[in-house]
């Protein structure tokens, strides 16, 4: 089908008036078939040698990095909480099957349209360092309304090697399927197991892809469970390789998608990497950043309990989220925010969907990645640089000389903690006001309380009496 809708099109193909000879014909005709392979963005892409990230690995991504892959189609499982670098690491294991010879290209899979946004501007960054000049699509209902994808198609100027996509596999999300990198919903992959128009269209450009269905947690409902365990299948029938990412995958479905590669069940363990048919690691050396503190839950009996807490939150600094179980019920929360001088942003699923993605850039833009809030610590830095000169320069005026070198904002934060601690502040108030975890804070800080070991010299002091 691809190759009739390539070899159809008058612009890569047009008519010819004259009756060359045969063999000429077959020359002229196998050089545009080249060229429109490559202008429809399915000529392909190697892969690349190299570190895929410049940062220090966590155990769980050292672990992907290293542990051995087993021959043929390879199904992983990666689990461990939110926020601890899956994506990464599912990446760091595609780079490694692809290197293998167990797949050509990626696809992500994720069950949302706006979790697929997000994963294409991540996505978009990092595939120029594992493959050479890769085309990468956008595959939802919805793609044309993604800025990014649309800045792609368009082509502005980017590196020699980075991702691009060409106006032909733009033009449809069946096509996307066919490039070398595909970001989309989890439908247009299910799609390739289900009886409907263009299915063996799917699962062709599903068959070289390593595929990496991200949050599979959230796809254990039973018809869509089952679809998923069809998908991996046929997929592995093909000789194709999957990555399933996953914080919260139940074990029951988790033994059932490891049996479709001929896998079996680890046991409990979490976190934990699962090669089906392969080794299994669920024992990791400790990592040595700073960890999550922990979470405190507190209930509440009503919404407008719930509104002055956070109203409260916020005139503290805080940042706050607070999720309901309908529209209106998150209506009616902004409104009661808004009423305490709270500016809240309201998100749900009604707006127009132009509405929706200019709403979520805007939360992005504040609270993301590369938002304004992480913005603040290079801010930080570059105030504090300049303060350093600054008092250098009026310590000269003054004919004296001062020496901050070994002065730092980190240093600084260190000293008000530890005031605080030594004047009685509560440990997790203070842990919450400095961003500093639980952990840290008895570690680190604790002995500077007044109550620190009071209850043993307490003890000690009944015993003299």
């Amino acid at each position: 089908m691809a190759a009739d809708w390539i070899g159809s099109n008058m612009m890569w193909f047009p008519p010819d008036g004259t009756r060359p000879e045969l063999a000429a014909y077959l020359a002229c005709a196998q050089a545009r078939a080249e060229e429109a392979v490559s202008a429809a963005g399915l000529a392909g892409s190697a892969v690349k040698q190299g570190r895929l990230f410049d940062f220090a690995l966590r155990p769980l991504q050292a672990a992907c990095a290293e542990i051995l892959l087993p021959s043929g189609p390879t199904l992983a499982v990666i689990e461990d909480e939110t926020g601890a670098g899956k994506t990464e690491a599912a990446l760091l294991l595609a780079h490694r099957m692809i290197a293998a010879g167990k797949g050509r290209g990626l696809y992500f899979a994720l069950p949302t349209m706006a979790t697929s946004d997000a994963m294409f501007s991540r996505a978009e960054q990092v595939i120029g360092r594992m493959l050479t000049a890769p085309s990468l699509t956008l595959a939802h209902g919805r793609a044309g309304l993604s800025e990014g994808f649309r800045d792609l198609v368009v082509g502005k100027p980017r590196a020699e090697d980075a991702a691009s996509c060409t106006q032909w596999l733009a033009e449809s999300r069946r096509r996307a399927l066919l490039a070398d990198v595909g970001v989309g919903t989890i439908d247009q992959a299910l799609l390739s197991v289900l009886p409907v128009r263009h299915q063996t269209l799917r699962h062709f450009g599903l068959s070289s892809k390593i595929l990496i269905e991200d949050e599979v947690h959230e796809m254990g409902e039973p018809y869509i469970g089952r679809e998923l365990e069809r998908l991996l299948q046929t997929h592995r029938a093909a000789g194709g390789s999957a990555i399933l990412p996953t914080a919260t995958l139940p074990m029951a479905l988790r033994g059932r998608l490891l049996a479709t590669y001929g896998g079996d069940n680890p046991g409990p363990a979490y976190p934990a990497l699962t090669l089906a048919g392969g080794e299994a690691r669920v024992e990791f050396p400790p990592d040595r950043r700073p960890v999550k503190g922990a979470v405190r839950v507190t209930r509440v009996q009503q919404a407008e309990d719930a509104a002055d807490l956070l109203a409260e939150a916020v005139r503290r600094g805080a940042a706050c989220v607070w999720v309901r179980n309908s529209v209106d019920d998150a209506i009616e929360a902004v409104a009661a925010l808004r009423a305490r001088s709270v500016a809240a942003q309201l998100l749900h699923a009604r707006f127009a969907l132009a509405d929706r993605k200019r709403i979520e850039a805007e939360v992005l833009a504040r609270v993301g990645r590369d938002g304004e809030r992480d913005n603040r610590v290079a801010d930080i830095k570059k105030a504090w640089a300049g303060a350093v000169v600054k008092a250098a320069e009026l310590a000269a005026k003054a004919g004296r000389e001062i020496d901050l070198s070994d002065t730092t904002p980190h240093v600084l934060r260190h000293t008000a903690i530890t005031w605080a601690m030594q004047r009685g502040a509560d440990m997790w108030e203070a842990g919450g006001f400095f961003g500093v975890s639980r952990e840290t804070m008895e570690e680190v800080y604790a002995h500077h309380h007044p109550d620190h070991q009071a209850s043993a010299v307490e003890a000690m002091e009944r015993r003299r009496k």
